[in-house]
């Protein structure tokens, strides 16, 4: 059986890598920060639930003392990869986050496997469009 640590994550034209520890549009690595990529994978790992502040914190960097605008520098630099599709990622205000969209779930090892979908919350999936072209992410990032 496979680790956690082995997840993909797709959806559209995105992919996140956790083995690799890789955010890809078309299959083109996206560069992210270490903490912004496990913000990332935290938040596509929950299905579409909303993940509180605290959680990301604890999650992140687990046993230190962080900052609100510590988290907020990280969530920018999320979206900024994100590029034009930087309304995946919600801010639900005085909460937390979640991550919209259907992220389909699969692991490395298994390629062929039937990926498991993961509807994002329906009040924010309605408004999310896939439109990112790999040129403004570049020019972007």
């Amino acid at each position: 059986m496979s680790s956690p640590v082995d997840r993909t994550y797709s959806f559209g034209h995105w992919l996140i890598d956790c083995q690799r520890r890789e955010l890809r549009y078309n299959n083109v690595a996206v560069p992210i920060g270490s903490r912004a990529f496990e913000i990332l994978e935290k938040l596509v790992g929950s299905a579409g639930l909303l993940v509180t502040k605290d959680d990301l914190i604890g999650s992140v960097w687990s046993g230190l003392t962080v900052e609100d605008n510590t988290l907020q520098v990280h969530i920018s630099a999320v979206r900024k990869a994100l590029g034009e599709d930087r309304n995946l990622l919600k801010t639900v205000s005085g909460r937390g986050y979640t991550l919209a969209g259907t992220w389909r779930s699969g692991h490395l090892d298994h390629p062929a496997a039937a990926p498991v979908t993961i509807p994002a919350d329906a009040l924010f999936s309605s408004n999310c469009r896939v439109s990112a072209r790999l040129s403004s992410v570049a020019r972007i990032v």
